[in-house]
């Protein structure tokens, strides 16, 4: 049961669904509202900031032949450092001076090779996330436009004078 009587009131009312609910004539307002084509919003403005969802792409794949460049099998990889550095000789394995350089230079070189992994494996997830919301911006690229122009057409065909049906 309503709270009100709205008999003399020109809105119609459903009791059942208050979504069909509309105004159908408001004493001196229009129904209708035409946006100021100044708001700001109405037009994608190139100069403001937006994600490139191919230059993403073209980073992602940068990376990743830096990745590639750093796992080939050169010399001074981070694949090969370490093997690399236990050929290394310092002198003579009878002095004791020699012994505690090559001794040294390993466990340099493990531990360049173990931060070298890391930052390869670093940069192999910075270029996935980079491709993940490359393709997270490119679609919600294509919803906005999808929407803009369901909203456009919307108006073009003279909707925006019948009341929003939400049910």
């Amino acid at each position: 049961m309503a709270d009100y009587n709205y008999d003399d009131y020109r809105i119609t009312l459903d009791k059942n669904d208050s979504s069909k609910n509309t105004a159908t004539d408001i004493q001196g307002y229009p129904l209708t509202i035409e946006l100021d084509s100044r708001w700001p919003g109405l037009n994608p403005d190139p100069a403001k900031v937006r994600a490139d969802h191919t230059a993403m792409n073209d980073l992602a794949d940068k990376i990743d032949r830096m990745v590639q460049q750093l796992q080939g099998g050169g010399s001074g990889t981070p694949a090969n450092i370490t093997s690399v550095s236990s050929q290394a000789k310092y002198g003579p394995d009878t002095w004791f001076a020699a012994k505690s350089l090559k001794s040294a230079s390993d466990t340099v070189a493990a531990t360049v090779a173990k931060y070298s992994q890391n930052l390869l494996a670093n940069l192999q997830q910075a270029s996935a996330a980079i491709r993940q919301a490359a393709s997270n911006y490119q679609q919600a690229d294509q919803t906005s436009q999808q929407a803009a122009q369901n909203q456009n057409q919307a108006l073009d065909s003279g909707s925006q004078n019948q009341p929003l049906n939400y049910g």
